[in-house]
């Protein structure tokens, strides 16, 4: 028949070979690897390559080399023996080790039985100066007043539910939040007008009724709450909107312009000193007021427009109506700028304790410029994403986030940084997961919450920064309380490799030992393993995307007597 093979075993043999023989076969997974920059003298990470016999017959190994023009930068481990099975794998595992700095490259190179051998896999990285990071604790830059999150509007009459404040608030379990912003509402019917009937977003909550100036039940319950979980929490307070009668449209609930008089001024700073001595006779310590919230924002909602010269003519109001119970803060713009606190620290810089403004749309800051600026501390008052459209509450929007705080901190010089609100649940946000609080609708707490907490849970008010030589990829940033005795590293990674063992020169600051906290796509302000500090330095690895924290403690150890016993001296 047509289809009839011959019987002799070389026939045979031959169509079996052409009908098609198994064959080795090879495949990489990735087929490249980058690893970004690394300091000079150090070691990267391993990164995994993963070698597949892709074809049918077994692949002879005759070796795995590193080869290319920087192949002394890098370096590999493997799991692969002389020979591989048809459809198994093996590892080939490769460090960069930098001896130089700038672009280097090289290839995973292995020689087989396969077609095509050898194959290879392309590397690259880059190597960075700077073998190390020194914190100059000798060198003081300015005071952290805190880190914290706007409490208002909080509907809820007991305040947000305690389990979130302890979370928000607590150094000891939580993220230790200590700046806490409330919102001074004109009137009890200006109150009741935008919280009881539910015109203010569709929000109904209980007003503080009070002769002039008032405040919501449930913010004020939560700056209560915030105080009794920390004791050393601040406290400031802003005015959204004068009453309708001194604004160009009427209207306390919708934008307009104020209208400069000596009467209208007279009454809007009655109103701010109002609600300023209700939050203090509730047991809140206030440490500054604000005539304003962004002044330069006209919207639907209580706003208001001011022009500096506005500003600046309110001063001498305010000033007498607070007589000394609390100081003053200009001016709370929308982006950060020095339009709006000028004019009146030209004419009073006397009655300003405290220059704030908003970060909205500013991630790389400038220091403002101030005039007549003495002792006036300089806050970043509000910001968020401002985004009501979505939630994002990924490691890589913390770490996009941790540059922002970053950069206020080390560039602006600010001395604390403040979230706009803290929840998105009904009781204070919308309810709907958006991206400008530190939760989503469901109270579950961002990554941005964990990463903020690697300032907050350990630079506590009265801190002060100091300042870092650093020259390689690290955003770092040093802190140490009044008496030296308390130290925290902040160590920004926001590159998606491991920067393997960087060495910080920390001298005898942080004690024998500091306890590194981490904030990553696995871990949320988690504390890990003491590190030792000896000959004034130590090392570690800082995982890729991540927020580290170290903290060091030389405080003597205090020993508790217990109660109950009487301690004679003879």
């Amino acid at each position: 028949t047509p289809n009839a093979r011959p019987g002799s075993g070389a026939w045979d043999k031959g169509s079996y070979e052409f009908s098609g023989s198994p064959v080795p076969g090879v495949g990489f997974s990735p087929t490249s690897v980058a690893f970004g920059n690394q300091t000079v003298g150090t070691t990267s990470g391993g990164q995994a390559i993963t070698l597949t016999n892709t074809g049918g017959a077994t692949l002879t190994i005759s070796s795995i080399t590193i080869t290319g023009t920087n192949a002394v930068d890098f370096a590999d481990t493997t799991t692969c023996g002389g020979t591989l099975g048809a459809g198994s794998n093996c590892t080939i595992t490769v460090t960069f080790s930098p001896l130089v700095t700038g672009a280097l490259s090289a290839s995973v190179s292995v020689s087989d039985n396969a077609s095509g051998s050898p194959h290879t896999v392309p590397l690259s990285g880059t190597g960075i100066s700077g073998s190390g990071i020194t914190i100059n604790w000798g060198t003081a830059l300015q005071t952290i007043d805190g880190f914290g999150a706007s409490a208002t509007s909080i509907t809820l009459n007991s305040g947000m539910p305690g389990t979130q404040m302890d979370k928000f608030f607590r150094s000891d379990t939580g993220l230790g939040l200590s700046l806490i912003r409330l919102e001074i509402l004109p009137t009890t019917t200006d109150c009741n007008a935008w919280f009881t009937t539910g015109e203010g977003w569709g929000y109904t909550g209980t007003c503080v009724t009070s002769s002039t100036g008032s405040v919501l039940q449930g913010t004020l319950a939560t700056a209560q709450g915030a105080l009794a979980r920390a004791s050393d929490a601040k406290f400031f307070a802003t005015q959204w909107s004068p009453t309708g009668a001194y604004k160009s449209n009427g209207q306390f609930n919708s934008g307009g312009s104020v209208i400069e008089s000596s009467g209208n001024f007279t009454a809007i700073a009655a109103e701010i000193a109002g609600g300023a001595a209700l939050i203090q006779s509730n047991g809140i310590p206030l440490v500054a007021v604000g005539p304003q919230n962004e002044p330069d924002l006209s919207i639907a909602y209580p706003s208001c427009l001011y022009t500096a010269s506005n500003i600046s003519d309110l001063m001498p109001y305010l000033h007498t109506a607070l007589s000394g119970s609390t100081e003053i803060m200009v001016a709370d713009d929308e982006t950060w700028q020095n339009t709006f606190f000028n004019t009146a620290m030209t004419n009073f810089p006397g009655d300003i304790s405290l220059i704030a403004a908003h970060g909205y749309a500013v991630t790389n800051p400038s220091a403002l410029t101030i005039t007549n600026q003495t002792t006036q501390h300089v806050w970043m008052s509000e910001d968020s994403d401002a985004n009501e459209t979505f939630y994002d509450g990924s490691i890589a929007n913390a770490l996009t986030w941790a540059q922002v705080i970053h950069n206020y901190l080390t560039n602006a010089h600010v001395n604390a940084w403040v979230w706009w609100w803290l929840s998105d649940e009904q009781y204070q946000g919308f309810a709907s997961s958006e991206n400008s609080t530190l939760t989503d609708g469901s109270g579950n707490f961002a990554k941005r919450a964990y990463m903020t907490g690697q300032w907050s849970k350990f630079v506590r008010p009265g801190w002060h920064m100091v300042s870092v030589t650093n020259s390689g990829p690290l955003l770092v940033t040093g802190f140490t309380d009044s008496t030296g005795l308390k130290t925290a590293v902040v160590v920004v990674n926001t590159s998606g490799s491991a920067v393997s063992s960087q060495i910080f020169t920390v001298g005898t600051s942080m004690g024998s030992t500091v306890t590194p906290w981490i904030t990553s796509s696995a871990l949320s302000l988690a504390a890990q393993s003491t590190v030792a500090v000896s000959g004034g330095t130590f090392s570690y690895t800082i995982p890729a995307s991540s927020i580290v924290t170290f903290y060091g403690n030389t405080s003597p150890a205090t020993v508790a007597v217990p109660t109950g016993l009487f301690v004679i001296v003879m």
